[in-house]
């Protein structure tokens, strides 16, 4: 199915979002993982979700062609009012304050990291108000203890959503940063003991958690992407120079 629409969504199917969103013979977990895979094959393979960014060693005509796709889904997620996009999301918001109704924990962990991945997936093509919403912002820190991949690297998509979308002073992005100074603050206490000392941290009364390679790669990747992207608009807003700063100082302690 992935594999058709790949072809066909989203001129040759338009309204296959709200066809999967309603359709009674699926549960949550099914749309979600057709969700998943529909971003997978229409928006991550034709070059990773940027316009303009050629994939596949820098082939011009296929990102030309990744251009007009990655336009035509942004029009069909942005036409009347998002509405495309605002379903979709309100899947996504289900499954990542909740997971599954009835289900056992690990079905719970396993939406919830589908949810976020959707989200990720589908980041670039929503329109700022839908995606930076409070609903799914407020959600993030407390995630980030038990699910630290999946959030750090949905961070690192929304933040480069300024450099695509030209709202350097809007709402929508004064909740995102708010955010990241929210899950920033919370990854500071938690930092193991040789990077929290290069931060200066001298330690508090919360431990440290264990963190994988993985969790700080993705970590590092976050922060990367939150100084390319949101340092014209942080150094715009209250606290974002020294959000900008610590943020700095963290990833040349990681390297």
């Amino acid at each position: 199915l992935a594999s058709l629409l790949r072809a066909d969504w989203p001129a040759g199917w338009p309204s296959f979002l709200p066809d999967l969103l309603q359709a009674p013979q699926l549960d949550d977990s099914a749309r979600l993982r057709i969700s998943l895979l529909l971003a997978e094959e229409a928006i991550a393979s034709r070059g990773g979700g940027r316009e303009g960014e050629a994939a596949d060693g820098g082939d011009r005509g296929l990102s030309c062609r990744w251009s007009s796709q990655h336009a035509s889904i942004r029009a069909l997620l942005e036409a009347n009012g998002g509405q495309q996009a605002a379903q979709l999301l309100s899947l996504c918001h289900r499954a990542i304050a909740g997971g599954m109704p009835g289900g056992d924990a690990a079905l719970a962990a396993e939406s919830v990291q589908l949810g976020l991945a959707i989200v990720a997936r589908f980041s670039p093509c929503i329109p700022l108000p839908v995606l930076l919403a409070p609903a799914l912002l407020d959600l993030l820190p407390r995630l980030l203890e038990r699910f630290r991949c999946s959030v750090l690297k949905l961070l690192a998509e929304l933040s480069r959503v300024e450099s695509a979308a030209q709202h350097s002073s809007s709402q929508p992005l004064a909740l995102l940063h708010a955010a990241m100074r929210d899950v920033f603050g919370r990854v500071l206490v938690r930092l193991p003991p040789q990077f929290a000392r290069a931060c200066g941290q001298v330690g508090g009364g919360e431990a440290a958690w264990s963190w994988s390679e993985a969790q700080l790669d993705d970590l590092s990747l976050w922060l990367a992407a939150l100084w390319s992207g949101q340092r014209h608009a942080l150094t715009q807003t209250a606290g974002g120079c020294e959000l900008l700063s610590a943020a700095l100082g963290l990833l040349g302690a990681l390297g």
